[in-house]
């Protein structure tokens, strides 16, 4: 009996540790991921955090005046094609939000529509301006910062050569001068 009493509690340790494990493996997929170095690597084949993302469809639906019933219908977006992430990019204690929306007027050749909103005054505020990146790459946010904001690293899609790009923040808005030059440089020829 106390033999018995001794391997259920032994198999009872073991079955606590693999669910910890677990548990902890589930939450580390869905945050970023942080090198030594201070660069974060978000991966949004792999990634998503609902919050973010719904603050982000949120965000779209009242950029497009819509509401949710009239999005699914008329532009058919749903909170799925939705994918997004929570990441202080200021360092001012407020989380920015960065993602993107799979659906085709948020997409082209220039790849998928970023968007990296800030909160201001209890509301979103799009900080990003015509950067366009490939999702099935990564975003890597930097230890630099330009006005006081963290440097991204975006791969553009087929129109930039997939290029890796950095983007910094000009005090208003990120934006990537390169990015747009190459892309208009594509629809040229």
């Amino acid at each position: 009996m106390k033999k018995r009493f001794i391997y259920i509690g032994i198999l009872s340790i073991i079955f606590m540790i693999c669910s910890g494990v677990f548990i902890l493996k589930k939450h580390n997929d869905n945050m970023p991921y942080k090198y030594p170095d201070g660069k974060t690597e978000f991966d949004f084949n792999k990634q998503n955090q609902p919050k973010a993302s719904r603050i982000l469809y949120k965000y779209i639906l009242e950029s497009e005046n819509l509401t949710a019933k009239e999005a699914k219908k008329s532009n058919d977006i749903t909170p799925n094609q939705v994918r997004a992430f929570e990441l202080d990019l200021n360092d001012d204690g407020v989380n920015e939000i960065i993602g993107f929306c799979s659906k085709s007027q948020y997409w082209g050749t220039a790849g998928y529509s970023l968007f990296i909103l800030k909160k201001q005054n209890e509301k979103y505020q799009n900080i990003s301006h015509l950067l366009s990146f490939e999702p099935q790459l990564k975003i890597y946010i930097l230890p630099s910062k330009t006005a006081d904001y963290k440097d991204l690293i975006l791969f553009g899609s087929s129109a930039h050569n997939f290029m890796p790009m950095v983007v910094k923040y000009d005090g208003q808005i990120y934006f990537n001068a390169e990015q747009n030059d190459l892309f208009i440089k594509y629809l040229k020829n």
